[in-house]
């Protein structure tokens, strides 16, 4: 069975499109952290407080522009989008007990996704339900973490658009 993550990376689905982060907004940031110290530090700003204040708060933006940067070109260097309405997809892992693992394991053998909301998150589990979407498309999959944390599969990967993602929806912001 494919995992998730190989199934978006792939792009074996025509409506989900996976972009390179832009590192446009974290240089700007940088830029504008920087130009903001070069100024403080000029006569034309009237007070040491003031030109303390600045130099602070652009040392707190550099500090953030250099974090975004690096998240940019790091380990999130992709983003997925939703093709038919451009919105981007959010990531989810949720923890679920053994009861709630064969109730989601239920539905998604079933492909019925009405009980869904019953399902039962925990904080420790070696059942994960990870979820990529948004309001418009989700792609679902059941995994359980080995002893040796392998992460495999449970079962097939399923992409759910139209009315059935209200109710991934409702699941994901009770």
């Amino acid at each position: 069975m494919k995992k998730i993550t190989e199934y978006l990376e792939n792009q074996e689905n025509n409506n989900i499109e996976r972009k390179t982060r832009s590192a446009a907004a974290p240089l700007c940031v940088i830029l504008v952290s920087i130009l903001v110290i070069v100024i403080s530090a000029t006569p034309a700003v009237p007070s040491t407080e003031v030109s303390m204040v600045l130099v602070f708060l652009s040392i707190i933006g550099l500090i953030a522009g250099i974090i975004m940067f690096f998240n940019a070109k790091g380990k999130n260097k992709y983003m997925y989008v939703y093709r038919p309405t451009g919105s981007p997809m959010k990531h989810w892992s949720i923890y679920i007990d053994d009861n709630a693992f064969r109730l989601a394991k239920s539905c998604f053998d079933n492909r019925d996704f009405s009980r869904f909301t019953e399902i039962k998150t925990t904080s420790l589990s070696s059942h994960c339900l990870e979820i990529y979407g948004n309001d418009d498309c989700y792609a679902l999959q059941l995994l359980h973490y080995e002893i040796n944390n392998d992460v495999c599969p449970d079962c097939e990967l399923h992409v759910i658009e139209g009315p059935e993602t209200k109710i991934v929806s409702k699941f994901l912001h009770r």
